[in-house]
């Protein structure tokens, strides 16, 4: 044995021949065996055999060694097959529930860290070093079925939730500004051919008020709407009944009917005039006269409301 300058040496015996030998002595540890030769073989001696629970394969470990799995791959392999999406399913003990606490507790994220993005748009070039792989990728219909079924019979993530009056006077200034698409009717398609071949510049469905008008015209400030006769309740055609009180449907014509009222008033006390035609009016080739010159008494005449 070659001996080393600063290092203790006693008179050892070896734990597996019970070989006296010159041992070293470091920190309080002793030299348990004479050679590698006699602590490899004591520990070839001290193994146990163990049952792989994953392939049921015989190999030995170590005593202090608590191994249930032959190899990596048998490991990983139990891990898909019995802990699928995580720890989804399986409840957590009352410990890992506190050691959860305790870790959250002291985060640093929860202690009034400012996120990193925080005040950046999607020009930013710190934002689209992170967002520019994903531009112009879909999700698969897969993908989508997947989400779906995550997604089914959980609550809402805002159940029980109300907004503050700040979060309300934002969602309604937005509302103001907001387009919903909708199809166009066959008598809007009709009375917007009319307005084109008289030479008359309008728009279609632009925000007003938190309204959406079928047509405007922005220079005179007229607000045309095109109202189908049943459902907007025409006195002509389907006005109406007793019956309506009783039925689904019946309350939500009237309820429309309501609601046309409604929309007149909040135009008119802001400045705007309220022009409405049946469907049965413009469905009727003879009365394409008579739209035009309503249209055109309405913007010529600005004491003309309606």
């Amino acid at each position: 044995m070659v001996k080393r300058e600063g290092v203790r040496y006693e008179n050892m015996r070896c734990l597996r021949c019970g070989k006296d030998f010159k041992g070293r002595k470091n920190y309080g540890k002793k030299q348990r065996y004479c050679s590698v030769q006699c602590a490899n073989r004591k520990y070839q001696e001290d193994e146990k055999s163990v049952i792989c629970i994953q392939c049921n394969k015989t190999f030995h470990a170590e005593p202090a060694n608590k191994r249930k799995f032959c190899s990596q791959e048998c490991y990983w392999q139990w891990r898909r097959d019995n802990h699928k999406g995580g720890r989804k399913g399986i409840p957590l003990t009352k410990e890992h529930k506190l050691k959860i606490s305790i870790f959250m507790k002291g985060n640093k994220y929860s202690q009034g860290r400012v996120p990193w993005n925080e005040g950046l748009t999607k020009e930013d070039p710190r934002v689209m070093k992170y967002t520019k792989h994903l531009s112009g990728r879909t999700i698969s219909d897969l993908t989508k079925a997947k989400l779906r079924n995550i997604n089914l019979g959980r609550p809402s993530a805002f159940k029980g939730k109300r907004h503050t009056d700040a979060t309300k006077e934002k969602l309604r200034k937005l509302r103001l500004k907001q387009v919903f698409p909708s199809k166009r009717t066959t008598i809007e398609v009709r009375l917007q051919e009319i307005l084109l071949e008289a030479g008359i510049p309008f728009l279609v469905q632009v925000p007003i008020m938190g309204l959406q008008p079928d047509i405007i015209l922005v220079d005179a400030k007229v607000a045309i709407f095109c109202d189908g006769c049943y459902w907007h309740a025409c006195p002509i055609h389907e006005p109406i009944t007793l019956r309506d009180f009783s039925s689904a449907i019946g309350r939500k014509r009237i309820q429309r009917v309501t609601s046309d009222k409604m929309h007149n008033k909040l135009l008119l006390n802001n400045g705007w005039r309220v022009v409405r035609f049946w469907e049965h009016e413009i469905t009727k080739a003879a009365s394409k006269d008579q739209i035009l010159f309503r249209i055109k008494e309405v913007v010529e005449n600005p004491h003309i409301l309606s």
